[in-house]
């Protein structure tokens, strides 16, 4: 499976596109350094670039790539409507 939100990803855990096509929907967050930080990073890409503020406790249930893709997919879709 293929991640839909590759630009937003690579931006806030700050790898390369190597390591960002090495990457797996089912590879757990915690192996790529998920912490605090990252969340905070996104946190704040999200309120700056697309005006939609996050909660710190929304990250908790996120544990592989594709659920935090799936939550960001959810997050941007609300824009379209």
């Amino acid at each position: 499976m293929s991640l839909k939100n590759k630009s937003i990803i690579k931006k806030i855990f700050s790898i390369s596109e190597s390591k960002l096509n090495s990457i797996e929907s089912k590879d757990k967050l915690e192996d790529f350094e998920w912490d605090s930080l990252i969340i905070i990073n996104l946190m704040t890409l999200f309120s700056k670039k697309y005006k939609i503020d996050l909660n710190p406790g929304d990250f908790k249930k996120l544990k592989t790539f594709n659920h935090l893709d799936v939550f960001l997919s959810k997050k941007l879709n609300k824009l379209k409507k």
